[in-house]
């Protein structure tokens, strides 16, 4: 307990102060704005924005760091006829010293799929992006190129936490039936899910068009890790073509190109490719759950349904995971770390930094030195677990506040695995 107060008085006094706006759609007492983006531009970079319940307009945050804490009820409103102008949420171009974290913001009303994902674009800082349980699954037209419920390329340092992604249909612009799309595409970034469910966008199809499933995630010369998150490809489909029975095929849970992907789990969380159900004389096929080029290093417990292309390396092994919540301001912070049972674990907070290596490890530390703490450490219980939590002050300054945990574990020959980085912020 000595150590966690300590850690809490440390975080209090490491605040740096921020700037601090409310967003209301309605104009509310001690509001500054109206709309989201019009306070985006207009803040400087390092700011908080508090959003209240309302509708609002699409985000884009351009090379600046920025807090975005959304109430409930607070969502991004359909575009005008329902036709897509753009990502619904947008970050790009930041410096390795500016934070984005964006809290609970989502669709709104029925329409507002018309948007499209999720873009997040050359940013070279931290983001975080914690959609607080919200489903993104846009309805596109043929004019915007995204596509993917969640596209990021060239970011070095990106969470996504609590989201469902779905693959979703962009329009086909000439009256046929909607194009299937991708759930998720990463390309050159580094990338960690954490309590999300990927998923593909299952097939279409009629006598005189075809449209077949796609999957969850596309990764290409990237590193992923998958913490407590499932991945499921997108399903075919059996029904009748100009000529008989017609199968639709399915798609795998992931496409990878020179991937590194990371998954720690458990039973809940499987990585399993779509199925096409039988059509005529072609039977049910599973596809497999992984193609592609790359490596994969997989808890034992995750199922994995479907095959793992050859050139694919396998590597199965417990890996260290670490999850944790999302504190009110004057509440806990919390978090668990998974890790080998008896093995000794040392949980460290504090503020993001650049990833770095550690010698003889595999994975990338996200604490810096200077601004980080061992909040505790112990050995895992005969489930794994090692729990801590630390209780924070109710200083204002506080709010907003984005803090990364990370744990190592120790084994017999010394620290032999870092878990993932889990980033949380303090609402």
């Amino acid at each position: 307990m000595r150590t966690q107060l300590l850690v809490a008085l440390f975080l209090a006094a490491s605040v740096s102060a921020q700037a601090s706006f409310v967003v209301d759609a309605s104009s509310g007492p001690g509001s500054q704005f109206t709309d989201i983006q019009t306070a985006v531009l207009a803040v400087p970079s390092g700011s908080v924005l508090v959003v209240r319940a309302g509708s609002y307009s699409p985000v884009l945050i351009d090379g600046k760091g920025l807090t975005i804490l959304c109430d409930a009820g607070a969502a991004i409103a359909p575009p005008p006829f329902f036709f897509a102008t753009g990502p619904f949420l947008t970050v790009r171009n930041t410096q390795p010293n500016q934070v984005v974290a964006v809290s609970g913001l989502g669709f709104g009303p029925v329409g507002a799929q018309f948007h499209d994902g999720i873009l997040v674009q050359n940013a070279m800082g931290l983001v975080v992006l914690d959609g607080q349980g919200a489903t993104v699954q846009p309805t596109v037209s043929p004019t915007v190129t995204n596509g993917a419920s969640l596209k990021i390329t060239t970011s070095s340092q990106v969470v996504i936490r609590d989201y469902e992604l779905q693959g979703g249909l962009q329009s086909s612009g000439g009256g046929g039936a909607p194009l299937p799309q991708f759930g998720c595409v990463v390309d050159s970034s580094s990338v960690v899910f954490e309590s999300c469910r990927l998923r593909g966008s299952n097939s279409l199809g009629a006598s005189d068009q075809i449209r077949f499933g796609k999957a969850a995630l596309v990764a290409t010369t990237s590193r992923i890790e998958l913490v407590a998150t499932s991945v499921t490809g997108g399903n075919g489909l059996s029904t009748t073509g100009l000529f008989g029975p017609l199968q639709l095929l399915a798609d795998p849970a992931v496409l990878a190109t020179n991937a590194q992907l990371v998954a720690r789990g458990a039973a809940a969380h499987a990585i399993a490719g779509g199925i096409a159900p039988a059509a005529g004389a072609q039977p049910l096929v599973q596809l497999g759950a992984i193609s592609g080029t790359g490596s994969l290093r997989i808890d034992p417990v995750i199922p994995v349904t479907g095959a793992v292309a050859a050139s694919v390396l396998v590597t199965t092994a417990p890996n260290a995971r670490l999850t944790s919540n999302v504190p009110a301001l004057g509440g806990v912070a919390a978090a668990t770390c998974t890790a080998v049972s008896g093995s000794l674990v040392v949980v460290a907070i504090g503020e993001p930094a650049p990833a770095s290596t550690v010698p003889g490890l595999p994975d990338p530390l996200w604490l810096g030195a200077a601004n980080s703490f061992v909040v505790d450490f112990g050995v895992a219980s005969a489930a794994g677990e090692f729990a801590v939590a630390v209780p924070l002050p109710g200083q204002p300054g506080l709010r907003g506040i984005t803090l990364v945990w990370q744990a190592a574990q120790l084994g017999p020959a010394g620290f032999d695995a870092l878990s993932n980085p889990s980033a949380t912020l303090i609402r």
